[in-house]
This record gives C-alpha cells, structure tokens and sequence, in this order.
C-alpha cells in the first residue's frame, strides 16, 4: 500500500473524505494490465486486482460498514460490455464475504470527456453532473464508516465530489474514506 503524501493531493486544498488507501502507482506492469482489462476488455485480469486487493483488505484495511463502488453509466455498460470497478468488487465480495451498498449511479454526459482524457482544471469541472445519490439508500448510512472505491486516484475530483454527495445525503454518516486499485500523479 502506498503510505506518502501526494505533491498534488497535498496541494488541492481540502477533501470531504477523510484518507485514500491505494494498492499500486499508476505506472509500469501495473497500469498495463490494468489497461488491458479496463479498455481492451481482458476481463480474467479482473481475477489478478481483486487477488491483489483482497489480500490488503484482510491484512491492513480498517473495517468499514458500508463499501460504495463507483460504476459505469447504463450507456457506458452497454459501450464497454462490463464496469471493470464491479467486476473485481464482486470478485473482493465473494472472497471476503463483503456487502455492498451501489447507492452512487453514474449518467452518461454527452460532450465531456471522460476524465483520463482531461487536465487537473479540468476534472473538477462537472463531476456533480455525472453521478448522482439514490435517496432510499440514505437511511442506510446513519452512524456508518464508508468506504468508497473507485479504480484511479489521480486528482481525487471523482471520489470528492462523491464523499460530498453522501455526507449531503446522510449527515449521520461517522467517516467517509477511499479505496482505489491505482494512485496517479498529473504531470503538468
């Protein structure tokens, strides 16, 4: 797991989650696998992250109550044929016997580009368009320590923008925190 503190992160202000833990850097074999799986559809790779995951969530995660994946949109599933952040949290589930709550949905947004194709300004711009909470689930974070997890952490604008929607949603809520397979540094 990777412990320092990010050069951008340290200087992006505040976040409404309280830490990120990331498994790799987003760089070498790591990122060329997991390239493989997430855009040239090598799903059995799926099998290698969630080794690689379930190992660190026995070992060193803190226990959370609830797990918030993010995934893709309808439209996105229906292009890519699978969500490759589902694929290895149900592969993480059914190791570890963990629930999760997918209260988070995401919405297909024409004319902006995804967010590996778009600067450090850039990817805090519209991202309250692209997600949104579902209501019944509110109840459902009273008095817990989530977890959310997503795939890269790289300016940390998606994982903010959706630790601001459940503490909005849920005041009760006693921690947020991240989960992501890779942590990515900009360049400028």
């Amino acid at each position: 797991m990777l412990e320092e503190s990010c050069p951008t992160c340290s200087s992006a202000g505040e976040f409404s989650f309280d830490r990120n833990f990331s498994l790799f850097y987003y760089e070498g074999m790591a990122k060329e696998i997991f390239l493989k799986y997430k855009f040239k559809a090598h799903k059995s790779y799926h099998k290698v992250v969630a080794y690689f995951i379930s190992k660190y969530f026995q070992k060193d995660l803190p226990t959370f109550d609830v797990i918030v994946p993010l995934t893709l949109s309808r439209e996105e599933l229906f292009e890519r044929e699978f969500c490759p952040v589902s694929m290895v949290v149900s592969e993480v589930g059914k190791k570890l016997n963990l629930k999760f709550l997918k209260c988070i949905k995401r919405k297909k947004v024409k004319n902006i580009l995804a967010q590996h194709k778009r600067n450090l300004l850039e990817r805090k711009k519209d991202i309250d368009k692209k997600y949104f909470f579902v209501n019944k689930f509110a109840p459902q974070l009273t008095d817990k320590r989530v977890l959310i997890i997503d795939d890269v952490f790289t300016t940390g604008a998606t994982v903010n923008a959706i630790a601001k929607m459940l503490l909005t949603a849920n005041q009760g809520i006693k921690s947020v925190s991240v989960f992501t397979f890779f942590r990515g540094v900009l360049e400028d």
